[in-house]
């Protein structure tokens, strides 16, 4: 670590193009499936080549190849300070193949085809059903024995945070890939901003219920006519803002409560109405920006950007520095019946984010590869890399990157793989100062007392069942989705809301609620 590799990769980036290495999987082109003839993973490294502890992982250094998407704020992974300064540390080294983020799903359909699998999966946004075919299959091999015996801090995560292993275990008792975990609920929530300058402009404190909310935003409307008191990025943003007034919740990746050990989705209840009924009084008197049903996310963005919107959502300042001073969060509003809740997402999160395929000949130190990352000392140098060389503390003692890094093609993009997300690692609140700033935290702790002590990650279905809930859902998703929009907007009638449920019941959506309520049983009970 003596000289800075930062200073070398600024010259590096002059020459080497920003797309990925190719075939560097080490696949065949051979279109077969991957998965039809499990290749049983063989541990080549004698026992004195792999190290149980400590750095390096291996005495003599090996290769493995890997597969990972590449989000259009990273740079290419072998020109990465992190990547390149760990191979150092462990005697790992790895052939990228960095797919872009617009065409990795196709790809990695691709890759699964393939006979010769890369050794690892790395930010691979592997869905549910996947895991299964796959690891049922013997493309993909079980971690769980891996873990236990090489693995310290994932297995400590598991016994500090139980839901994280039970959200990534599938329904034949194993665990076929890892998931981030991310502690801080700074990080886990959308907040709601709010314009403290216009709010002084109108001479009004902070809303504290639904109807001090109305009174706001029609103050806001009154003495600023060509700018929007309440905007959201789209119309689940919109519910999820503001649902927990009338109790209702995001559980299991779905719209629904957990009570009792009873799972319920609330679509069809009067409870629900009365919240689309409050947003179509909004809407229509035009409090609700209408931009809302049909927008770009550059757009909404341009719009938090502006300083013009008396009220939005978002999970950090970071998408408008230009304008955070003006905006605080707020404290959730109490709803007509005495309801104050907030929504937040699991800690478990971008579940299928690294696996190890069968034909990996090294799985022991592929895990304790990994293991680094869901550490403290790892969650540091994941997110900053080495204090002197890519990060110094400042007199407050936050960390601060380097001219160096900031000055890379793509910031800190170009050295770490955070940015973008899905990539597998523990975030706190330590090593993610990056993401999190004090007002960002200020905001996170007015939501805390509101929100859920346990949220659910979607859970894993029994693969003739997964097709079943697929089915249902989008017949369901179509049909409510449009209702609701219709419904806020005017376009449909409430006098129409009995007919809705009825359409919803005969859908399926008590037999979706069983399906659910099943996998709550075996996964989370």
């Amino acid at each position: 670590m003596k000289k800075s590799v930062v200073s070398l990769l600024l010259a590096t980036f002059v020459v080497v193009s920003a797309c990925s290495n190719g075939d560097s999987n080490g696949g065949s082109n051979e279109g077969s499936n991957g998965g039809s003839k499990p290749v049983e993973p063989v541990n080549t490294e004698a026992p004195t080549n792999f190290n149980a502890e400590g750095f390096p992982i291996v005495n003599e250094p090996i290769t493995l190849t890997m597969f990972a998407s590449r989000s259009a704020a990273n740079g290419p992974y072998k020109d990465m300070f992190m990547f390149q300064e760990y191979e150092k540390m462990t005697n790992v080294k790895f052939e990228y193949n960095d797919v872009p983020a617009e065409g990795f799903d196709e790809k990695k359909n691709l890759v699964f085809g393939q006979k010769k699998l890369p050794d690892i999966f790395y930010k691979s946004y592997i869905s549910n059903d996947n895991l299964i075919k796959y690891g049922s299959s013997g493309a993909l091999i079980p971690l769980e024995g891996l873990i236990k015996d090489h693995a310290p801090n994932i297995q400590a995560l598991f016994e500090k945070y139980p839901e994280v292993e039970q959200a990534i275990t599938t329904p034949d008792g194993h665990i076929y890939a890892l998931s981030s975990v991310i502690a801080p609920l700074v990080q886990r929530t959308q907040k709601l901003w709010l314009n403290t300058t216009m709010l002084k402009e109108v001479n009004m404190g902070e809303p504290a219920t639904t109807d001090d909310l109305y009174n706001m935003l029609k103050a806001f409307k009154d003495k600023y006519p060509e700018r929007t008191p309440f905007l959201t990025a789209n119309v689940q943003d919109l519910i999820n803002s503001i649902s927990g007034a009338w109790g209702l919740y995001q559980q299991m990746g779905y719209r629904m409560n957990i009570e009792d050990d009873k799972v319920h989705i609330w679509l069809t209840d009067d409870k629900y109405k009365e919240l689309l009924m409050y947003l179509n009084k909004l809407y229509k008197e035009g409090l609700i920006g209408h931009k809302v049903m049909d927008q770009e996310f550059a757009e909404y963005l341009s719009q938090m950007q502006s300083g013009n919107l008396g009220l939005f959502i978002n999970q950090a300042t970071d998408a408008f520095p230009q304008v955070a001073e003006q905006y605080e969060g707020m404290t959730p509003v109490k709803g007509p019946h005495g309801d104050q809740g907030f929504n937040s997402s699991a800690i478990p999160r971008d579940l299928g984010t690294f696996a190890i395929s069968s034909s990996n000949k090294h799985p022991e130190a592929s895990i304790r590869w990994i293991d680094f990352f869901y550490g403290p000392e790892g969650g540091m140098f994941f997110g900053h890399g080495v204090e002197g060389e890519t990060f110094n503390f400042d007199e407050n003692g936050i960390q601060q990157y380097t001219d160096e890094v900031k000055n890379l093609p793509k910031g800190t993009g170009s050295a770490f793989p955070w940015p973008g997300g899905g990539t597998p690692q523990h975030s706190t609140v330590k090593t993610a100062v990056h993401v999190n700033t004090p007002r960002d935290a200020a905001a996170a702790a007015k939501v805390e007392p509101y929100v859920l002590k346990r949220v659910y990650q979607a859970p894993m279905f029994e693969a003739d069942i997964s097709k079943k809930v697929f089915d249902l859902r989008n017949d369901l998703d179509t049909y409510t989705n449009e209702s609701r929009a219709k419904f806020i907007t005017g376009d449909l009638s409430f006098d129409a809301w009995d007919e809705y449920v009825a359409t919803a019941e005969k859908i399926g959506i008590e037999k979706l609620q069983e399906y659910y309520q099943a996998a709550y049983d075996r996964q989370y009970k």
